[in-house]
């Protein structure tokens, strides 16, 4: 399966420099909805199982997930936390962002899931435009 490119825009919201927040064209922003959910499917799936698979879901991955408010974060606490995220974002401001850290983070997800079933989950990557537009996810 080909890899899924995500385009992104900088956004003119946020004040980390260190951390931006990136708005995502609405095309993919759907796409990526739609792959969160379909990855909460397979937790629960594989909380079923409780094989080798959920195991590597529910580890705690210091080295690879940034962290979180309560610690080290897991592949399962990094994929609900962005459903939540996405879903609190989009009825606040009708729009999906995300921050650098966050791409990151569901960068080594998608890499994880698609180990698992290589057939259904693509590796995502990132498209970033050069320059923020004015009033955000305008592409």
């Amino acid at each position: 399966m080909k890899p899924k490119i995500i385009k992104t825009s900088p956004s003119t919201a946020g004040a980390d420099p260190k951390n931006p927040l990136m708005d995502l064209h609405p095309d993919d922003s759907v796409w990526y909805f739609e792959q969160l959910i379909d990855y909460v499917s397979y937790i629960s799936d594989c909380g079923q199982s409780k094989g080798l698979a959920w195991e590597e879901i529910v580890r705690r991955r210091p080295r690879h997930l940034s962290k979180g408010v309560g610690g080290p974060n897991s592949v399962l606490s990094t994929v609900t936390g962005l459903l939540a995220n996405y879903y609190n974002a989009t009825k606040r401001y009708g729009y999906c962002r995300i921050s650098k850290k966050q791409q990151a983070d569901i960068e080594f997800v998608s890499m994880l899931f698609h180990a698992c079933d290589e057939t259904r989950f693509p590796v995502i990557q990132w498209q970033a435009a050069l320059f923020a537009i004015d009033g955000g996810v305008t592409f």
